[in-house]
């Protein structure tokens, strides 16, 4: 391979890259990340929601600090090869000893933007701006070569997927099946946009007599996916849905304490994941308190305060088991929510609590009654007095 060829391996440090495959290289790195640091970390927060709070704090554990750290270098490490055929493009000169300490300096501050310190000064704003850099710079190498024909972005194989690969004899894009259960779906469907008129022409340009014949039947395919692919989701969806609702049903009716303990597991997550949203939760017979970061609550709006107050209400309403229950009144639904303080977690500042008049509560009372709920959401946030300006640390 000369010095500056074409080269678009992923682990290469030889010839160029250009900006277009450039993107394709950082979308499969993006693919990696989610398959060995995001994908585990969804699936734990499922079977552990108590995590959700300690990942979206401010002061992360040790313990994800150090996991980012490692996962950061890894997937620097895999993606250096990378950098140094773009910026060998870029460049377009052949001192390799500066190339290479300029691709090294990216990796080394793309970590350090990770870290803790790095974090906290901002530094992963500038790391993604030099990736734009790297992005959108037009390379002195690739730039001077002409575009190909066949390069277009695929929406057929964008939307497709799977569906457009086995029609177009594409296998790899069989991958799409199991990346569902992952974060990366989405990406792979951007490389597969990206790729799809490569990887189709090249299983089948004997069947074309001209690379615009190509085109026009691509174009016909991304009109029919466009159509084909929601459609095809939604009847599996209902047939899924259906299936399953049959099962569970069958089941249910010949074991009795099935749904009773579905039930229960189901409201046993409910409280983990709503348990999640606050720092520390305290429950007496006179009150209820929640306690929350002031910081978060002042970026949160109007809507998304009274829904902090809503979680809380459900966790209480389910620690009084009259959570859905046919034997609940509203007037247990209402002394429970009085009791409820959403607290500052900095110096027990109250954030939000439930305060309704007699009037009001007689109203709550008879809207609930007579099942007008529209009147009764709206004289319920009424009742809601919130603080919006909490004392900061």
């Amino acid at each position: 391979m000369s010095y500056f060829e074409e080269n678009n391996k992923f682990l290469s440090f030889k010839g160029v890259v250009g900006r277009r495959d450039f993107v394709v290289l950082y979308l499969i790195l993006m693919l990696i990340s989610s398959i060995i640091y995001q994908t585990p970390l969804m699936y734990a927060i499922l079977i552990k929601p108590e995590l959700m709070h300690t990942l979206s704090s401010s002061t992360p554990p040790m313990w994800l600090s150090v996991l980012m750290l490692v996962a950061g270098t890894v997937i620097g490490a895999l993606f250096l090869p990378a950098v140094v055929r773009r910026i060998r493009d870029i460049l377009g000169e052949e001192n390799d000893s500066k190339i290479y300490l300029i691709a090294i300096a990216c990796f080394a501050f793309g970590i350090i933007s990770i870290t803790p310190v790095g974090r906290q000064m901002g530094l992963i704003i500038v790391d993604f701006i030099i990736d734009l850099i790297l992005i959108f710079t037009k390379g002195k190498i690739t730039g001077e070569k002409p575009k190909s024909d066949i390069i277009k972005f695929n929406w057929g194989a964008f939307l497709g997927t799977w569906f457009w690969g086995i029609w177009n004899r594409v296998y790899k894009t069989l991958w799409m099946i199991p990346l569902l259960f992952t974060p990366g779906w989405f990406v792979f469907m951007l490389i597969c946009g990206l790729k799809g008129n490569e990887w189709a022409y090249e299983k089948n340009k004997e069947k074309y007599d001209s690379v615009e014949g190509f085109h026009s039947k691509q174009s016909t395919q991304s009109i029919v996916f466009t159509v084909l692919t929601p459609v095809f989701a939604l009847v599996c969806f209902i047939a899924l849905s259906f299936v399953t609702g049959i099962t569970i049903s069958n089941y249910a009716k010949n074991h009795p304490d099935f749904v009773s303990s579905v039930n229960a597991g189901l409201l046993k997550y409910q409280q983990k994941a709503t348990a999640a949203n606050f720092e520390k939760i305290e429950m007496t017979d006179d009150v209820y308190k929640f306690y929350i970061d002031p910081k978060s609550w002042q970026v949160l709006s109007k809507g998304g305060k009274s829904l902090f107050f809503e979680n809380a209400l459900n966790y209480a309403l389910i620690e009084n088991n009259k959570f859905q229950t046919p034997d609940a009144k509203v007037e247990d639904y209402l002394g429970i929510a009085k009791k409820i303080k959403i607290i500052s977690s900095f110096n027990n500042e109250t954030l939000l609590e439930f305060t309704p008049t007699e009037d009001e509560e007689k109203e709550l009372i008879e809207y609930s009654n007579n099942k007008d709920f529209r009147n009764f959401m709206a004289v319920k946030k009424s009742c809601m007095k919130i603080n919006p300006t909490p004392t900061l640390p």
